[in-house]
C-alpha cells in the first residue's frame, strides 16, 4: 500500500504528526511519502507562508488573532468570486492531481487544512478517486476545516464532535482517535537512563518548560527567572553551610576548653590539698608557684571561653537572620516549582464541580440553542450572553440593526448580535440584571 501524507510548514505540530503517521505505516508494512502541500502551489509560496506565519504568530500575536477571528467569522459564508487564495489553491490542486495520477497512491492523508482544501477541490471535480483522510492537529475546529469533505476526519477527542459537525464535517466521517504521536513517547523510560541520555545530573530536580513549536510564550524569560532564583538560593545555601561549619568548629573548641578548665580546676584543688602537707618553706614556695601558673592558665582559658561564647552567639544570630532569607528563597522557589501543579489540581477539582453543575443546567436547554452557545463560547471571550440597552450590544458596544432590535424586544426567539455573534437579550426583560461588558482577556503565564 502506498500512502501520500500532505503537511504544511506552518509550525512543527503538523510535521510531527506526519512523522508519527510515517512510523505507524512503516510498522504495518505500508509505504508512505511526506510532502509539503503548499509546494504544489509553488516553492516560493511555501517558503513565504511558512516564514510569515511564524513571524506573525511570534511577534504580532494581536494581528494574528484578528486574522484568525476574521477567518472564523467568514467560515461557512460563500467565498467572493475573485478570491486570490482559492485561485492559488486551485492551481496547486491541478498540479496535485497530475502528481497523484502519475504516482498512483492508494490513499491520501492531510495533516493540514490547506492540502485538505486542495483534495476537496479535486473531489468536487472528480480528480481524486482514492480515499482521503484529514487529521486535525488542533484541539478545535480551525477556520475553513468545515469546507473539507474527507472520507475520514480524525479528531483529537470525542468532545469535539459537535463542534466539527457544526462547522460542516459529516458526522459519519468523524473518528475521535486523538492526535498521532511517535511510539517513543508511549514507551516507558527509566528516569536515570533518561537523565544520562540528556546529559543531566543524576541527582537533583529538573524542570521542563514547554511551549508551542514556533515559540509561543516567554519560555526563555521564565527559565532565566528560575535560574536567577536558583542562583540566589544556592548562594544563600552556601553561606549557610559556611556558618554552620564555623559554628561546629567553635562548639568543638568550647568543649575542649571546658574539659581543660575542668582538668586544671581539679589539679588546683589537688595542689591545695598537698599544700597543707608540705614540711619546709622551699616546697611551699614551689607549690605556690605551680598553683599561680595553673590559675593564670585557667583564667586565660576562661577568657578564651567567653570569647568563643560571644562568637557562637554572633554566628547563631547571623544564622537565624540568614535562615529567614534562606527560608523565604526556598519557599519562593518551591512556590514557583510546585505552585503551578497545585493550582492546576485545585482548578481541576473546581472545574469538575462546575462541569457537573453545567451538565445539569445544559439538560434543560434545547439542544440547538446549547450547540449554538458552545460554538460561540469556544471562539469568543466571555460573556457569551450579553444584554442590549438602547439598541447597543454590551458585548461589542456596536448598535444592532433596528429590525433585529424590534424582534429582540418581542422576546419570541433567541437572537445573536450580527457583529460579535454573542447571544443577546433586551435588558428591559431583565431590569434587575446588571449588564456585563466583555472584559479584556486576562494575562496568563505564557502571555
Amino acid at each position: 500500500m502506498n500512502i501520500l501524507i500532505l503537511t504544511c510548514n506552518t509550525g512543527g505540530g503538523h510535521n510531527a504528526v506526519a512523522a508519527a503517521l510515517t512510523e505507524a505505516f512503516r510498522q504495518r508494512g505500508a509505504d508512505s511519502r511526506v510532502l509539503d502541500g503548499l509546494s504544489f502551489v509553488s516553492r516560493k509560496a511555501s517558503k513565504f507562508v511558512s516564514r510569515w506565519h511564524t513571524r506573525f504568530y511570534r511577534h504580532y500575536p494581536q494581528l494574528y488573532k484578528a486574522g484568525y477571528m476574521s477567518a472564523e467569522e467568514e467560515d461557512g459564508r460563500p467565498a467572493p468570486k475573485h478570491n486570490p487564495v482559492e485561485t492559488y489553491l486551485s492551481r496547486g490542486a491541478r498540479r496535485l492531481a497530475r502528481y497523484l495520477q502519475a504516482e498512483r497512491f492508494d490513499a491520501v492523508v492531510c495533516v493540514h487544512v490547506i492540502p485538505a482544501l486542495m483534495m476537496t477541490m479535486l473531489r468536487q471535480n472528480g480528480g481524486a478517486p482514492m480515499p482521503f483522510c484529514f487529521v486535525a492537529t488542533d484541539y478545535t475546529c480551525s477556520p475553513t476545516v468545515g469546507s473539507c469533505t474527507p472520507d475520514i476526519c480524525v479528531i483529537p477527542h470525542a468532545e469535539l464532535a459537535e463542534e466539527f459537525i457544526h462547522c460542516g464535517i459529516a458526522a459519519d466521517t468523524l473518528l475521535p482517535a486523538g492526535i498521532p504521536t511517535r511510539s517513543v513517547f508511549a514507551a516507558p523510560t527509566d528516569r536515570a537512563a533518561a537523565r544520562q541520555a540528556l546529559s543531566l545530573p543524576a541527582e537533583g530536580r529538573h524542570i521542563l518548560l514547554m511551549s508551542g513549536s514556533i515559540g509561543c510564550g516567554p519560555m526563555s524569560a521564565l527559565a532565566r527567572q528560575l535560574d536567577e532564583l536558583q542562583a540566589k538560593f544556592d548562594a544563600s545555601n552556601a553561606q549557610r553551610e559556611r556558618i554552620v561549619e564555623k559554628l561546629t568548629h567553635l562548639q568543638e573548641q568550647q568543649k575542649r576548653l571546658a574539659m581543660e578548665i575542668d582538668d586544671d580546676s581539679a589539679r588546683i584543688k589537688k595542689s591545695k590539698n598537698k599544700l597543707m602537707q608540705v614540711e619546709n618553706t622551699r616546697e611551699y614556695h614551689a607549690m605556690m608557684r605551680e598553683m599561680d601558673s595553673m590559675e593564670k592558665i585557667n583564667r586565660s582559658r576562661e577568657e578564651e571561653k567567653m570569647t568563643l561564647m560571644e562568637e557562637v552567639q554572633r554566628q547563631n544570630e547571623a544564622l537565624a537572620e540568614l535562615d529567614l532569607t534562606h527560608g523565604a528563597l526556598q519557599a519562593e522557589l518551591e512556590v514557583r516549582r510546585d505552585g503551578l501543579e497545585e493550582k492546576i489540581q485545585l482548578a481541576q477539582a473546581k472545574l469538575a464541580e462546575l462541569e457537573e453543575k453545567r451538565q445539569h443546567a445544559a439538560g434543560v436547554i434545547p439542544q440547538p440553542v446549547f450547540v449554538r452557545y458552545e460554538f460561540i463560547r469556544k471562539r469568543l471571550e466571555h460573556p457569551v450572553i450579553v444584554g442590549v440597552r438602547e439598541g447597543i450590544c454590551s458585548g461589542c458596544h456596536i448598535a444592532i440593526p433596528p429590525q433585529s432590535f424590534i424582534e429582540l424586544q418581542r422576546g419570541q426567539q433567541i437572537l445573536s448580535c450580527p457583529n460579535c455573534q454573542r447571544l443577546i437579550f433586551w435588558n428591559e426583560h431583565f431590569p434587575d440584571m446588571e449588564l456585563q461588558a466583555a472584559p479584556a482577556k486576562p494575562k496568563t503565564l505564557v502571555d
